[in-house]
């Protein structure tokens, strides 16, 4: 049955028929045993290797045929007295256990595999999860017309007693040809120095902050929004996790490490207590906004993710907001509320967004009305479904 699936995608392509309106999954040799599955909607395109721990490598945008991860490279080592060793090179997402220090990339055992013209998925299965008595399911998925790729980790805990399970996601991206000035922007929570015995980026009040300083090797933050961003400042492009709130609550770390050849993005999740004889799952989208400069948040519409970037005019006072979503969007009316350190809520209007593209961002921009004093001013925004309130700060200047 595998090999029909195969063979009849491999046909499709062919005939040049899966095209971005089709999400399409299929399996080529790397090296010595190695098999990768390749998920491509004509949008993007990505690599799972189940071998090698299940990790994600080969990122790429494909309209632009930008990288987003480097390339998976494998080099075979061989000793006489061991088993061809493959080493992974280049960018990837690995799936750790945060304080558990377990690292190698051991081979999982592919459950599923499905492609239709609508979604492709793959999930995998480890019995003993990082040398611990767990049971990891993960499962990647993709869907046609879509930037973003879904997945889901699964741990069922086959020990007698709980286990503390803090899922971390070490993400190895590249966006600029020198990794190391690729910017990691981070939504993090002001005010804590400390978490537990671990000192972490100290900023006064929340704000979204982007750590770029190369003196920085390594930089712990703690999440006030539960995304994390990487970008290159000389052309647009976003590389975005989101995840739930619920892992980015207490205990919850950003985590950005730098050399010469790579800038990470990476996240620890929360812990969660799973119960003897019980599971927990973990969730993550992995997105590319293409245009979009710079984040003010990422938020869920209809189940697809959107960027959202704020900046303020000062001469015309006026607010320029753009957005661009992973998958489309239908138009919608957003009214949008200032709120004044004193506590009082000025109706800034009502912004009407056309309908979110992936390809393609949107800018709308909306005066400040003159009634509104000059100020400082946190930004919320409410639709129909949906709410968001900014993390940062704007500062509103006197009508000239």
């Amino acid at each position: 049955m595998k090999n029909f699936l195969f063979s009849l995608l491999a046909a499709i392509l062919l005939t040049g028929c899966a095209t971005r309106s089709v999400s399409a999954l299929t399996e080529r040799e790397l090296n010595d045993g190695y098999t990768a599955y390749n998920f491509n909607n004509g949008l993007i395109t990505f690599d799972i290797v189940p071998k090698l721990g299940a990790i994600t490598a080969g990122f790429k945008y494909l309209p632009e045929k930008r990288e987003l991860m480097k390339p998976l490279i494998l080099n075979v080592e061989t000793d006489d007295l061991l088993p061809p060793n493959c080493i992974p090179e280049g960018g990837m997402i690995n799936d750790f256990l945060w304080k558990v220090t377990t690292f190698g990339k051991l081979p999982a055992k592919i459950t599923r595999l499905e492609s239709d013209p609508e979604k492709s998925l793959i999930q995998v299965k480890d019995r003993w999860y990082r040398m611990q008595n767990l049971e990891y399911t993960k499962t990647v998925s993709l869907k046609k017309d879509s930037t973003a790729f879904q997945v889901e980790i699964e741990l069922f805990n086959h020990a007698k007693k709980p286990f503390s399970a803090a899922v971390w996601q070490n993400i190895i991206q590249c966006l600029s040809q020198e990794p190391a000035i690729d910017t990691i922007i981070m939504p993090i929570k002001g005010g804590i120095k400390l978490v537990g015995r671990r000192g972490v980026k100290f900023v006064k009040t929340d704000m979204v902050f982007p750590e770029k300083d190369l003196a920085d090797r390594e930089v712990f933050a703690v999440p006030a929004r539960p995304w994390i961003a990487a970008k290159d400042d000389r052309k647009p492009g976003l590389f975005v996790l989101l995840t739930t709130d619920d892992l980015a609550a207490d205990g919850a770390l950003f985590y950005t490490y730098k050399t010469i050849r790579v800038h990470t993005m990476e996240f620890i999740a929360a812990a969660k207590e799973i119960p003897s004889q019980k599971s927990k799952k973990f969730k993550f989208d992995y997105i590319y906004f293409s245009e979009l400069k710079n984040l003010s948040e990422v938020f869920k519409v209809d189940d697809i993710p959107v960027g959202f970037y704020a900046e303020i005019s000062s001469a015309p006072r006026k607010f320029i907001f753009t957005m661009q979503s992973s998958a489309p969007v239908s138009a919608k009316t957003w009214e949008l509320t200032l709120t004044a350190e004193n506590g009082k809520m000025y109706t800034v209007g009502k912004l009407q967004f056309p309908e979110l593209k992936p390809e393609k961002a949107a800018t709308v921009e909306l005066g400040i009305r003159s009634a509104i004093p000059a100020g400082k001013y946190k930004l919320s925004a409410v639709s129909e479904d949906n709410k968001f309130s900014l993390i940062d700060t704007f500062n509103i200047f006197q009508q000239e």
